[in-house]
Order: structure tokens, then sequence, then C-alpha cells
């Protein structure tokens, strides 16, 4: 494991940047509302008058988002003083070191909108059929939710967004101009055995940073534009060194999209707050679908627009939030239980977050989820052999094993008359998961699973 320091504005703050595999939950010892605000600088420079008395000229790349199967994105941020009409640019990926030309129109996205001062766009791959399988997976719901505008919902007609680590994507304008550069095109970066697949290539932290030596920080990461960055690379580099102008941070991490920390943004605008000191629900657990739970809502003292997300809570959260209002809703009953909630709301002014926490009380009987401590054992839990085994009182029609992101990991379907099923674990990480138990009358049970 490799360790980098980014110096905060007055205080140096260690950050750890780690490499994850994709069937590896690793979490990252970071406050995320500090992350933005590191400053790969030498401590000197935050000595220089007006350093951070800075704006743009032209929109960059904010955010690089390559996560698992189809959780891609990419945030465009304004720097400038003025919107910016986004009706004269284009997205385009250029796939496994290809170079201009293109040569075919299905290498680049149209994009749409206007950019206000000192706030982003969130461009998702449109993939949102939950039943989706292979390369039309869905794209997870903590993504879907962070998405202003969905684009290339058909891989064939434009592949712009479909990067995965060895790709070149770029920033540019209508009459071919390039505004903002990631990677280095006309270069395809290969794995640590020196190969381009299985597993995919990727530019690293290690000189020449193309060759598979180091940390692949391009591929199962999510980069943020450091604060100081307020132009785009729009000449090509002789080496793509990802640190000077990123900071790495895990794979499907999306809480830092729909706000980005800037030394552009003014010295003026202060951060919203809520109008209540907490918050508390109560829904019946035979509340529909849809169903709003209750409102939250906030406060800006300059009067800018705010969004809301849920960024935290308890695994297997069945609740959605309204980005502009903050009404909070049902999202999915079949998975609500008779129990309370705490859910992490966060709201932002487009620079960065505030949170609160938000207490939802489930009440009421149950309807078609069994209580989860009928005629239901797993051993032994916690696992440690790689199985684990189920025996229940009804018979099963199927199991499933989410881990705390909602990411299936292992599922199993029952035969006839199966009570008793032993599940085999295969090599899934260490760590707490939910198992999901669907009996042969629809009904469901929970049960949360701990692996040494």
């Amino acid at each position: 494991m490799n360790s980098y320091f980014c110096f905060a504005r007055i205080t140096p703050v260690p950050l750890r940047i780690i490499p994850l595999q994709r069937s590896v939950f690793q979490v990252i010892n970071l406050n995320i509302q500090n992350m933005k605000k590191c400053l790969l600088l030498p401590a000197a420079l935050l000595l220089i008058p007006g350093l951070f008395a800075q704006s743009g000229t032209d929109l960059i790349i904010s955010e690089y988002v390559e996560g698992w199967s189809n959780n891609k994105a990419l945030e465009l941020y304004n720097p400038t003083d003025l919107p910016i009409d986004l009706s004269g640019y284009r997205i385009t990926r250029y796939s496994n070191g290809s170079t201009p030309p293109i040569g075919a129109d299905n290498w680049f996205v149209l994009v749409s909108g206007t950019i206000m001062p000192h706030k982003t766009k969130v461009f998702v791959i449109d993939m949102r059929n939950p039943e989706g399988q292979g390369q039309d997976a869905p794209v997870w719901d903590a993504l879907q939710a962070r998405a202003d505008t969905f684009v290339c919902p058909v891989y064939e007609e434009s592949y712009a967004l479909y990067f995965n680590g060895d790709d070149a994507v770029a920033l540019e304008k209508l009459n071919d101009d390039m505004v903002d550069i990631f990677g280095k095109i006309g270069e395809r970066p290969v794995n640590a055995q020196g190969g381009t697949s299985s597993p995919t290539g990727g530019w690293t932290d290690t000189d020449p940073y193309n060759d598979g030596q180091g940390v692949i920080l391009s591929a199962d990461h999510t980069l943020v534009r450091k604060p100081e960055i307020v132009t785009g690379v729009s000449t090509p580099v002789e080496k793509f060194n990802i640190l000077a102008q990123w900071d790495s941070l895990p794979a499907n991490t999306f809480t830092y999209l729909g706000w980005h920390d800037c030394v552009a943004n003014p010295d003026t605008n202060q951060k919203p707050s809520f109008n209540s000191e907490s918050y508390a629900f109560t829904i019946d657990i035979n509340d529909p679908s849809g169903t709003s739970v209750g409102t939250i809502s906030a406060t800006d003292p300059n009067g800018d627009e705010l969004t809301y997300y849920i960024t935290a809570g308890n695994s297997y959260d069945p609740f959605m939030i309204d980005r502009k209002t903050g009404e909070i809703k049902v999202a999915k009953t079949e998975e609500l239980y008779w129990r309370d909630y705490t859910l992490t709301i966060d709201v932002t002014d487009g620079t960065s977050p505030v949170s609160k926490m938000v207490d939802v009380t489930v009440e009421g009987g149950y309807t078609g989820i069994r209580d989860i401590s009928h005629g239901v054992d797993i051993f032994p839990n916690p696992a440690t052999a790689g199985f684990i085994q189920i025996s229940a009182a009804e018979e099963v029609a199927g199991i499933e094993l989410y881990n705390l992101t909602g990411k299936l990991i292992v599922s199993h379907r029952g035969g006839n008359r199966n009570r008793y099923i032993r599940l085999d674990l295969g090599d899934i990480g260490p760590g707490l998961y939910m198992m999901k138990i669907r009996f042969r009358d629809n009904t469901f049970t929970a049960r949360k699973v701990l692996v040494k």
C-alpha cells in the first residue's frame, strides 16, 4: 500500500491512496467533508499573495468516476463568474490509445444545458433498467441519484462514457478545440503484467505512469480534481501523472458528485444551514412505495439553489429523497422493515455539503415480511470457513447476499422443498453483509451476516 500527503491550506493532512479489488470492499479513513480541501502544494506556496483568488476561463472536468460495471460518470465544473452554455461542447472518449481524428460519431456525446458560475453538472451512463445484465447492467441507485443528465443509453450509438481506465477522455468544443483532457491521448497504459486485459490496464502513481508499476488509479477509482486547478489541460501531456491534479478515492464513491470545492469559489460564499436541529419521522410499515415520510429543509445565506442527498444510513435503506425539495419518500416497500433507521442527509449549495442526521421509525405489523428470528437459523455466524448454512421452517425460494453498499455479492436459488441450504461464500472479503431470504409464498426476511 502506498501513502501520499496532500497539504491542506494551513496544516498538512495525510491522504492514503488505496488500490481496490473488485471482490473486496475497502474503506478509506478519510473525512468526506475535508477531502476536497486538500492541496498537493509545497507549504511555501501558501504564502503567495492572491494564490487563492483565482478564476478560470472555461469549464474543467472536476470529477471522474470509473466504478464497477456501468458505474461511470463525469462531473463538469464552471470556475468562471459567468454561466456557460454547453451547446458548444462534447465529451469524447479516445479508446485504447486511439488518436484524433476519431473517425466515428459514436465516440463522442453532445452535451446540453447551462452550468452556472461555480456550479457543476454530472453526466452518468443511462443504464437504469433494474433487470439489465452484463453490458446493460444498471447503474447503482446511489449514482443515479447524483446524475443531472443521463447520456449514452445505447452502447452501439455512443461509447463516450464507457471508459474503463485505459481510455483518454476529453471535453472539447465543437470546433475541435480541446478544453480539458483526462489521460494521455494516443497512449494505452498496461496492467501490472504488461498486458491490456484481465485486468484492464490504467495510469498509475509511479513514473512513467503507463507501465502498470505502482497503484493503478484510473480504473476502479473515483478521482476528484484538486481545488487549486482552475484551468483544463488543453494540450497533450508527455506523461499523465494523475496525482499532480487529482485526489484519489475508492471505487464507487459518489458522495463528492454534485459539488466541487475550488479556489475559484467566491470568498463570500457561506454554507447552508438546516432549519431544524433534529428531524424524526414515523411511518407505518404498510405504507406503499412513494409515501411521503417527511421533509427536511435548509436555508442558504447567499440564496443559492440547494440540493439534498441521502449519503449514509442502514444497509437496505428503502428511502429516497427529492433532490430539490428535501422530501423523503418510501422507495422499496419489499426492503422496509419494522425498526428504526438513521439516515445522513447532505445539503449542498454546489460548493460543499452540510450534513444532518434524520431518524425514521417504522411502526405497525408485518406485511409480506417475516419476523427475522422466526424459523431461520444461520450458522456459523460469524462465518470463517468460506461457507454458511441456512435452515428454515418454510421452503426457501432464493437467497441473496449484499455488501453494505447494496451490491449483490452471492445469490442462490432454492430447490423444491428446500429448507436447508449450504451457501458458498467464495472469496468474498471480511466484513458485515446483509442476507435476504425469500420464501415460496413471496415473503422475505433479512439477516446480518459477519464474515471474518
